[in-house]
């Protein structure tokens, strides 16, 4: 009888392994994507819009690092579902890339509290805010 044990190919030791040598590979990318991460929120709270469609660019571009330096380099090795976590997390960050185009394109950023507005404008005739 088979277990869950014997169709995984790697232990918790080759798993922290393999993100102890990427950490150390692309060291001090980390901090500067913290920092970036901290604008993101920023510009989440005050929509600048300018701030926000650079936001989407810079997370488009993580997504294709993650599935091009992981999924489909170093993790690759390890499983051979890795090509597929590659390719969705690609076409995730073509998705995003082409909402920066529509933010861009349009002209106007539509935020989920806007969007919550405008539907209780629909569902409530009475509300004028």
């Amino acid at each position: 009888m088979y277990s869950l044990q014997d169709l995984v190919l790697f232990n918790i030791e080759g798993w922290f392994g393999l993100y102890e040598t990427i950490n150390s590979q692309y060291w001090p990318l980390q901090i500067i994507g913290f920092l970036w991460g901290l604008i993101v929120i920023y510009a989440c709270f005050n929509k600048a819009q300018s701030l926000v469609i650079i936001s989407f660019i810079f997370l488009a571009c993580l997504w294709f690092t993650c599935g091009i330096v992981f999924h489909l380099g170093e993790y690759q090795q390890l499983s051979w579902v890795a090509e597929y976590y590659g390719l969705a997390f690609l076409a995730q960050g073509l998705l995003l890339l082409i909402s920066a185009i529509v933010v861009i394109k349009s002209g106007q950023l539509f935020l989920i509290d806007d969007l919550y507005k405008q539907q209780l404008k629909l569902n409530n005739p009475f509300i004028y805010t």
